[in-house]
């Protein structure tokens, strides 16, 4: 444990000490009692309250030390007369790493929203086909007996309330755990490696019906379109995807149902030849049925039995997993039931080497057996590689990132409220992620491929509807607008499908999306228009102010029945309660917030199951009233790159919206500041304008020379008197000079010298010279030996190396961790670690290499004496203590 405290306040120092955003380590057992206290096996499930007394004040001192750390400026309103000052957050901490698994800092326990998690609600239990794990003791499987999910998004909600339900989360937040504090060590080690994510290669299995939107969709009735084509995201970013069918030869595991190619084994011996391959692995993703100890695939299920034996790359490649079906990211320690690195998957793959893991904490939804329904648990990892692959340059958005957006950006599909959006709100919170957030991916070779290409098979042409926005208005009220938008829709489309003998009419409406909750009539909607908002903007009214409908006649639209993806998923009933035209004419225009802005949702179409009488609203006309002391916004501000060299240009794109009802002329001011807070570059813009109810992207440089470190790069916005209006402000980090790797010996027997090199990349003009340290560290614990430093001198824009050399003596066998720091001028860079086994003495008897030299060697030795000397052979006879692999990841 205190090698893992030890490397948390290393990178909480951020650049050059670490890759790590620079951070404060606050312990919460220290500021309440309740954290202090914290028993996750004496749980009060009362209540969602009761059972979430601990989680709730740490969420507390959370919102407090996130407000603690940001910067406001205060920005004056003029109106109304005389005026008032408002707080605007310029800057602020973006990442939250929770560190600890349930026992030491609780999941938030979130009452299942659509209660199939409990053990009494399976009625197919004790089958072995339902979630039927029962246990009083073990807290992650007790948690879901008492029909509860664990989850991390309310500590990643900043503002309190419930928001964190439908997505909304601020924070981009991962959480170290492990089976034990090495295994937690390992985790935050690879994940902030950026040796890591470097290999290029992509390993994945989307079986029995879930998408990745590899096969393309077709206008069959009921299809429910992909929203990206994720394997063409990894390829024009240079990734080479491995058996998604290109090229034909291979045995095709993406977006595949049974009967499999190359039947069930010579598919699982494709698959697991693929996660072997040489050339490495960035990510391995397995979408599907699943549970916590398995992950159902062709073959053989892979599971904890599988590593490292079947599947043995983890710990070269450390690539982040994701394994998204049923149960596949709840951690289940290894007590009462079986779990732990042997039986859970989240633990056994951080324990192997995984330097993050992404899964569902219960049962994840989707359209099992139908590659042409993108729906729930589907839809939010589509849109997360989406996220992840949009950024341009060198390398992804951050993981914790990515899927933060993808969270505030899913769309409820009948709103969110009510009983409704249940597996909606189940989707966007059962998702964790295990790992530091500010982890990503490098681009073997971006090409001129982008996001938009993933998604050209699925671009609508002859959309069937239309957006007109009208002018924006100002109302009587001070700073209070108004924006009418109109929508009309030219046609729809009604195809049928047959399901248990029963035809059903299944409508859309092209460039649209499809509504699917349980027990309710699955109908299209359309995104109609989304509006930016300001801060401390706010809605005041929603008036629907014309509907154009006419009667279309009877149809047999069917009604959603959904069960979990390892139950059957979503199939067709005709029973419902429903009893009246669905949506009810006060939900046809529905709105929720995104990470874009308030999304407005309108249904066109509208069903009685009862009486089967459909009607088509053809026009809609909605009036929005906000209130916004602000009329401009930052939708959003990137820099081209997060982490440069000293001498290189920063350049920033700003896109900024106009809420208001007059354009705005605005000039900008690019400010660069450095971990005190001092300003230590800026630029200036010319004026510009952006149109009333449009939208402008800025783009400003500024180049410098900035010295090792971290700082922010924030974008001031100012109107008329040079009045402040608006900002945002991203990380980034400046680096001299890095550790560019470790060599060492995988295997050095006691007793036996090894080499070991550091190597150090010089980023500027200048030479430099200063010191190479090493130290030897068992990962037990209780040894620690500090070699004698290596002078090293490296010329400008080079490369140089320091070499060590180092025996085994009087040291016990097993783990070791060569930990590098390089002192340049004072500044300490690293450390960087690198793992390597110290193995007993080479055993020459062991011909058969099976660990011991017993009387098998001694019938080889007899039919060969030259194999070996007796004398030496008679020593080593009864040894069964042969080294034979790595220990690292060898046993559990």
């Amino acid at each position: 444990m205190t090698g893992l405290l030890q490397r948390l306040f290393t990178e909480a120092q951020g650049q050059p000490a670490s890759h790590t955003p620079r951070a404060v380590v606050y312990y919460v057992e220290r500021y309440d009692s309740r954290a202090y206290n914290w028993d996750n096996t004496a749980i009060d499930y009362t209540s969602e309250t009761t059972a979430n007394i601990t989680a709730n004040a740490i969420d507390d001192l959370i919102e407090d030390w996130h407000d603690d750390a940001t910067e406001y400026v205060e920005i004056f309103i003029p109106y109304p007369s005389p005026g008032y000052y408002i707080t605007y957050p310029i800057a602020s901490p973006g990442y939250l790493l929770i560190v600890g698994d349930d026992d030491t800092i609780p999941f938030y326990r979130y009452n299942d929203p659509y209660d199939d998690e409990g053990i009494n609600n399976r009625p197919s239990c004790p089958a072995a086909d339902g979630w039927c794990v029962d246990s009083d003791t073990n807290p992650a499987i007790h948690a879901t007996d008492e029909d509860y999910i664990l989850t991390d998004s309310p500590y990643a909600d900043l503002y309190g309330g419930t928001d964190w339900q439908t997505g909304s989360v601020e924070l981009w937040t991962g959480r170290l755990l492990g089976a034990s504090a090495a295994d937690m060590l390992s985790l935050l080690e690879e994940g902030v490696d950026w040796n890591n994510g470097r290999r290029g290669g992509v390993v994945m299995a989307s079986v029995d019906g879930w998408e990745l939107g590899l096969e393309p969709d077709d206008g069959r009735a009921g299809e429910i379109a992909d929203l990206y084509h994720v394997t063409a995201l990894f390829r024009n970013k240079g990734f080479v995807v491995r058996n998604d069918d290109i090229p034909s030869g291979e045995v095709q595991t993406i977006d595949v149902m049974a009967p499999y190619e190359g039947g069930n084994n010579g598919w699982n011996t494709d698959f697991t030849n693929a996660a072997n391959n040489n050339g490495g692995m960035d990510l391995f993703f397995i979408g599907g049925h699943d549970s916590y100890d398995h992950a159902n695939i062709p073959g053989d299920d892979f599971s904890p039995d599988d590593t490292p034996g079947k599947y043995t790359r983890f710990d070269n490649d450390h690539p982040i997993a994701m394994i998204v079906g049923c149960h596949g990211g709840l951690p289940v320690p290894d007590i009462d039931v079986d779990g732990g690195v042997d039986h859970c998957m989240v633990h056994d793959l951080i324990h192997e080497g995984a330097r993050a893991y992404i899964g569902a904490t219960g049962f994840s939804y989707g359209s099992p057996n139908n590659l042409h329904k993108n729906t729930w648990g589907e839809r939010l990892i589509q849109r997360f590689f989406g996220k992840l692959l949009i950024p341009p340059g060198s390398n992804s958005m951050a993981i914790g990132k990515a899927l933060a957006e993808a969270k505030n950006d899913y769309t409820f599909g009948y709103g969110n409220y009510g009983p409704v959006d249940a597996l909606d709100r189940k989707t966007v919170t059962e998702f964790n992620l295990y790992g530091v957030p500010w982890a990503f991916l490098y681009y073997p070779n971006a090409m001129a491929g982008s996001e938009d290409d993933a998604q050209s098979s699925f671009e609508i042409e002859d959309q069937a509807f239309e957006t007109v926005k009208q002018a924006v208005t100002r109302e009587a009220k001070a700073n209070e607008y108004a924006q009418t938008f109109e929508i009309r829709i030219d046609r729809y489309e009604v195809k049928k499908e047959k399901q248990d003998s029963i035809i059903y009419d299944l409508f859309s409406i092209k460039g649209g999306d499809t509504a699917v909750s349980p027990g309710i009539p699955i109908l299209p909607y359309l995104k109609g228009y989304t509006l930016p908002l300001p801060h401390k903007a706010k809605v005041t009214g929603v008036e629907v102010l014309k509907i154009s409908s006419e009667e279309i006649g009877e149809y047999n639209v069917p009604i959603a029945h959904v069960q979990p993806w390892s139950e059957g998923g979503l199939t067709y009933t005709t029973k419902t309660d429903i009893n009246y035209p669905y949506p009810a004419d006060r939900d046809l225009v529905q709105y929720q917030e995104t990470g874009e802005g308030l999304e407005f949702t309108l249904y066109p179409i509208q069903h009685n199951p009862d009486t089967d009488e459909t009607t088509f609203h053809s026009y809609f006309s909605v009036k929005v009233t906000y209130e916004a002391p602000l009329s401009v916004t930052v939708t959003e501000f990137n820099t081209d790159k997060s982490q440069y060299r000293p001498k290189e240009s920063i350049c920033t794109t700003t896109s900024i919206a106009n809420v208001g009802d007059v354009a705005m002329i605005l000039e900008a001011e690019l400010i660069i500041k450095n971990q005190l807070g001092e300003t230590v570059g800026t630029q200036n813009s010319e004026p510009f304008q952006v149109p009333s109810g449009d939208a402008f992207v800025l783009e400003l440089c500024w180049a410098g020379y900035l010295g090792d470190g971290a700082y922010t790069v924030q974008i001031a916005l100012f109107g008329g008197r040079a009045t402040m209006v608006g900002g945002a402000s991203t990380a980034i980090s400046v680096l001299a000079g890095e550790i560019t790797g470790i060599e060492v010996p995988p295997m050095l027997p006691l007793g036996e010298e090894g080499a070991f090199k550091i190597s150090f990349a010089n980023y500027t003009a200048g030479q430099i010279s200063g010191e190479a340290r090493l130290t030897i560290q068992n990962s037990a614990g209780g040894f620690s030996q500090d070699l004698p430093p290596q002078p090293i001198t490296i010329a400008g824009g080079s490369q140089e190396s320091a070499t060590f050399m180092w025996t085994p003596e009087g040291v016990p066998a097993g783990d070791y961790s060569a930990i590098a720091i390089v002192e340049i001028d004072g500044q300490a860079y690293g450390p960087a670690t690198k793992s390597f086994a110290v193995t007993p003495p080479p055993c020459k008897g062991d011909f058969d290499d099976d660990g011991d030299v017993d009387g098998v060697d001694l019938s080889q030795l007899a039919k060969n004496p030259r194999l070996l000397d007796l004398a030496v052979f008679a020593v080593e006879f009864g040894r069964t203590n042969c080294p034979l692999l790595p220990p690292k990841g060898t046993a559990h």
